[in-house]
């Protein structure tokens, strides 16, 4: 016999993150997922390592950054998720002391539940670092 979940498990709020190197990576990789998860009424944030500055070809850095900043609010807006940026620039990740300390301070202050990245063999060194980063912020929370 399968037990009926719904009356067997209290629901409560879950507090999702969804983290990528650039805007349009959690869209991308979780947008169905992002959609569920605030539809059932849990709370879901996306954080992006980056503002997309080397994403559009022959834009300066400062006009793509906005663009794809505004990108990621539109995209927060129609999934009914908080963007949230870690202030690196695209293109340039580091992974160092300081800058596992700066994620780990917006991992914790958005203590999740669920978290979901980048797979840690991505072709994109952004990705890739990102990964390292949260990977590090979940295992010390």
């Amino acid at each position: 016999m399968i037990a009926d979940t719904h009356t067997t498990i209290p629901h409560r709020k879950l507090k999702v993150l969804v983290t990528g190197a650039h805007p349009g990576d959690p869209e991308y990789a979780c947008g169905g997922a992002i959609a569920r998860y605030a539809a059932l009424g849990h709370t879901v944030a996306m954080l992006y390592l980056n503002r997309g500055e080397g994403g559009i070809p022959h834009k300066p850095a400062a006009e793509a950054a906005a663009i794809r900043t505004a990108e990621a609010e539109q995209a927060g807006k129609i999934l009914n998720a908080r963007p949230l940026f870690a202030g690196q620039v695209d293109g340039g990740s580091e992974i160092n002391a300081a800058r596992y300390a700066d994620y780990r301070k917006v991992v914790a202050q958005e203590q999740p539940d669920v978290v979901f990245t980048h797979w840690p063999l991505d072709n994109h060194p952004d990705h890739r670092a990102n990964f390292l980063l949260v990977y590090d912020a979940w295992l010390l929370m």
